[in-house]
């Protein structure tokens, strides 16, 4: 043999040696506790019978271990539970901390919510007053071109109707000038449409287109065909010296609001009314060449028309023509004939003399 196999062989004797050695250990280790464990049971079993409680068999031990195990496990450890309570308020200082935060990040969204809802709403309003602006321009814009337009074409209108005025106005004043009217001098008498007979009391040429003119006759304020004291009038009856139109009792009431209605519905449109003043009266005498009084009667005096009233007034009395064609002082007190003057267009003329 050679000298390697030599070595190996002497070590695995040796590994067994030393298995062998401890096996033999072992056993006397086994030995050695199998006694102890005699000479402790022979103990116990004397223990009892000197009436001391007998020591407890390895089983009995073991379930008593067991049991302390048991109850250990479900006793919390007291020396442990302070720990875990300083860990439990730290988990819930932490769970606060969090829910605090949660509260604040759902607070601040919820503000973020409300912020974006009221910031919507405005907007909304905004746009909404914005478009109603919008809305409210554009219909006054609408309105301000109506009006202008309103305006431009009023304007336009007025300008139409006041050229056509002036032209009208125009035509008219050259027809004016160019038409020829009938001539009329004073004395010259004249028939209207009523059949009524005049006297021309002013001279009215051929480019004037009215005429004055005075009633033959005095008014038949009664109508029964007889000039008596039922057809004459006070001047005035409250003794006022004024032509006044005011007084129902007067001559002048009588001309403006009576007859003259009544001549307009005769003969057309009356000009205007009143009483001969003393001027035209003169006047009209001069041309017709009479005298201051005269015997034999004319168109201006006579013993038919009787006396009656000029609208004259002079040192506090009124004055009124005579029978003689003279005018003297009366007072308003008493009652004269009415004669009228009035002033008509030429063209209600039917008869010239």
């Amino acid at each position: 043999m050679s000298d390697i196999k030599k070595d190996s062989l002497n070590k695995k004797i040796s590994i067994k040696n030393k298995k062998e050695a401890v096996k033999a250990l072992n056993k006397n280790n086994k030995t050695k506790k199998t006694k102890k464990n005699n000479i402790s049971k022979k103990k116990i079993s004397t223990y009892n019978k000197k009436n001391i409680a007998p020591k407890k068999t390895k089983e009995e031990i073991s379930n008593t271990e067991k049991k302390t195990k048991n109850i250990k496990e479900k006793t919390p450890n007291t020396k442990k539970v302070p720990k875990k309570i300083k860990e439990s308020k730290i988990e819930q200082k932490k769970n606060k901390e969090v829910n605090t935060k949660i509260k604040s990040v759902t607070k601040k969204t919820e503000k973020d919510k409300i912020f974006n809802k009221i910031s919507t709403k405005l907007k909304d309003k905004i746009f909404e007053e914005v478009n109603d602006e919008q809305i409210i321009n554009e219909k006054k814009d609408k309105k301000n071109q109506k009006k202008i337009k309103w305006i431009i074409s009023s304007v336009i209108i007025l300008l139409t109707l006041a050229i056509i005025t002036i032209f009208l106005t125009c035509n008219q004043t050259i027809k004016k000038s160019l038409t020829i009217y009938e001539e009329y001098t004073i004395g010259q008498k004249v028939v209207l449409n009523d059949n009524s007979t005049w006297y021309v009391i002013e001279d009215s040429g051929k480019k004037e287109e009215t005429v004055k003119l005075l009633k033959e006759t005095q008014i038949d304020i009664n109508g029964d065909g007889i000039f008596d004291n039922n057809d004459k009038k006070k001047f005035s009856s409250t003794g006022k010296e004024e032509y006044d139109i005011t007084d129902k009792d007067s001559a002048a009431y009588y001309l403006e609001n009576e007859y003259k209605t009544y001549m307009n519905q005769k003969i057309g449109p009356i000009k205007s009314i009143s009483l001969i003043t003393s001027k035209e009266f003169v006047n009209a005498r001069n041309h017709m060449g009479y005298n201051y009084e005269w015997t034999e009667g004319n168109w201006l005096a006579n013993d038919a028309l009787g006396t009656w009233w000029i609208n004259t007034s002079q040192n506090g009395k009124i004055y009124a023509v005579s029978k003689t064609g003279s005018y003297k002082l009366y007072s308003s007190a008493k009652i004269n004939y009415i004669r009228p003057v009035i002033t008509i267009d030429k063209n209600l003329i039917s008869v010239k003399d």
